[in-house]
C-alpha cells in the first residue's frame, strides 16, 4: 500500500495472486482492477512479493515467477528488470534509498540492485541451503525485512529453518 500527499491523500492498495497477476485499488480496497494484458505482465502471473517506497509513489516492485518488474504509474505499464533470477519470492527496498532493493528468490539466494532494479548482484550468504531434503526440493527465501530500530539491519527468513541478517544494509 502507498499513501500520496497532496490536498487528499491517495490510498492506493496492491494484491499480488498465486496465478492471477497483481491487482490495484484506489478506494482502499472496496473495488479491484486487474491490468490488462497489454500491461507488461501476464494475466496469470504468480506474483509473490509487492514493494514500494514513499519517497517514490509511481513505482512499485513486484516479485513474481518471471523475475523482477517494475509498474511505472506515468505509462501504467510493468517493465520486466533484466536479471538472472527466475523465481522472486521477496522484495524489500531500502528505507533511505528508493534505488536500493534487495531480492529473495527460489532456489533461496539473495540478489541487490543499487540501480532500481537495472542491474543486480548476488550477495554471499554462508550456509544458505537451496534445497531441502524436507519438503524435497528447492527452498525459497520467504520475507526481507530492513529493520525499522536499528538502521543498517536487514533480516530474511529461508525456508526451512533459516533467518539471516546482516548489519551492512546488504
Amino acid at each position: 500500500m502507498t499513501e500520496r500527499s497532496g490536498a487528499a491523500r491517495e490510498i492506493h492498495v496492491y494484491a499480488g495472486t498465486a496465478g492471477h497477476s497483481a491487482w490495484f485499488s484506489d478506494d482502499r480496497g472496496d473495488t479491484w482492477v486487474h491490468p490488462n494484458s497489454h500491461s507488461g505482465m501476464y494475466l496469470e502471473a504468480r506474483v509473490w512479493a509487492l514493494a514500494s517506497h514513499p519517497g517514490t509513489p509511481e513505482r512499485l516492485f513486484a516479485g513474481t515467477d518471471m523475475g523482477a518488474l517494475r509498474f511505472d504509474e506515468p505509462t501504467a505499464r510493468w517493465a520486466h528488470l533484466p536479471s538472472p533470477m527466475q523465481d522472486v519470492w521477496a522484495l524489500a527496498i531500502d528505507p533511505a534509498d528508493p534505488d536500493i532493493l534487495i531480492a529473495g528468490t527460489r532456489p533461496a539466494g539473495f540478489w541487490r540492485s543499487t540501480d532500481a532494479g537495472q542491474t543486480w548482484s548476488q550477495l554471499s550468504a554462508p550456509g544458505i541451503s537451496q534445497f531441502s531434503d524436507v519438503n524435497v526440493g528447492p527452498t525459497r527465501v520467504t520475507q526481507i525485512l530492513f529493520d525499522p530500530v536499528d538502521d543498517g539491519t536487514v533480516w530474511a527468513s529461508v525456508e526451512i529453518g533459516s533467518v539471516y541478517r546482516s548489519k551492512d544494509r546488504a
